[in-house]
């Protein structure tokens, strides 16, 4: 299924500029039909919306997701409702800063959406911090990038650089884990899956029928199964360019997300990271896969 038929590429907009939007209370109601639509049909132009009007609360945050689609279980569970802590499984649950990334690179299939509420966030100092309570002072900036946009300057920049990230395929892995090791190599792909995947052949590699964007350079596996030395070399110099380009801040918006307005983001597409935190935060979330979500597009009227 192409992608870019019914989506909107954006590069930036700021704080002033209208975000993608389907308020919470849409949802509910006699009208929900529409809501929900508004929803889905956000997601697929912009690759993300935010509901604000949302109370910061789990079940309200769980209510948007029985609406996305079932949720998606992955090692890291079902439904997420944690804070950073001192000896974590993956780096999201440090108070660290991440580049942009996509999730669940080392999966054969990554999740197709993500969905993260900021419940509270406020000074170590405060005792028991209540769904809420926020100080915006503290960091942890949001980032965002489409994946869509990055590629398609990357196609008018380099052709060869985009061929190459949709030819090679790369190992991911994620390690650690009491449940294992996860890598996206199985028989029916050893040499992993590229960064840029498309719905075509070699020959029709091209932004028009991009599908999915899988990168995370922290979960990177050994570059150990390349043909030869020159496509070696090819990768490495195409995956620094398009590295380049995410981290230069031309296809990059930073939102403080805070209590009371979620963000749910198409993992395929949408790039996302963080900036480094203080204080005591406290996020919830979870995952959809992406044939619920198109099922549900479907559904509504969106595909």
């Amino acid at each position: 299924m192409k992608r870019h038929g019914q989506t909107r590429q954006w590069t930036k907009f700021s704080s002033n500029s209208p975000k993608p939007q389907t308020p919470y209370p849409s949802l509910k109601g006699p009208d929900a039909a529409e809501g929900q639509k508004s929803l889905f049909s956000n997601i697929w132009e912009h690759g993300l919306v935010f509901l604000p009007e949302t109370p910061p609360t789990t079940e309200a945050t769980i209510e948007i997701l029985n609406t996305l689609g079932p949720i998606r279980h992955t090692h890291y569970g079902g439904f997420w409702d944690f804070t950073s802590e001192v000896n974590p499984i993956d780096t999201a649950y440090t108070n660290l800063s991440l580049p942009l990334h996509t999730d669940n690179s080392y999966f054969t299939e990554p999740a197709g959406l993500q969905l993260f509420h900021l419940l509270s966030h406020m000074p170590s100092t405060t005792e028991s911090p209540q769904p809420g309570d926020f100080d915006p002072s503290l960091g942890g900036e949001s980032t965002f990038s489409d994946g869509f946009a990055a590629a398609a300057a990357l196609y008018h920049i380099d052709k060869k650089a985009y061929e190459t990230l949709a030819n090679t395929g790369i190992v991911f892995t994620a390690e650690g884990s009491p449940a294992g090791t996860f890598r996206n190599d199985l028989s029916t792909r050893p040499r992993g899956h590229p960064v840029l995947g498309h719905n075509s052949t070699r020959a029709h590699y091209s932004p028009d029928h991009l599908t999915q964007i899988r990168w995370n350079n922290c979960d990177r596996s050994a570059l150990t199964r390349f043909s030869g030395h020159d496509i070696m070399l090819d990768w490495y110099r195409a995956a620094k360019l398009w590295d380049e380009l995410l981290s230069s801040g031309d296809f990059e918006v930073e939102v403080k997300l805070q209590p009371g307005e979620p963000v749910v983001f198409d993992n395929w597409r949408i790039l996302h990271g963080r900036k480094k935190f203080e204080g005591k935060r406290r996020m919830c979330g979870a995952y959809i896969g992406m044939d619920d979500f198109k099922a549900g597009a479907g559904r509504l009227g969106v595909l």
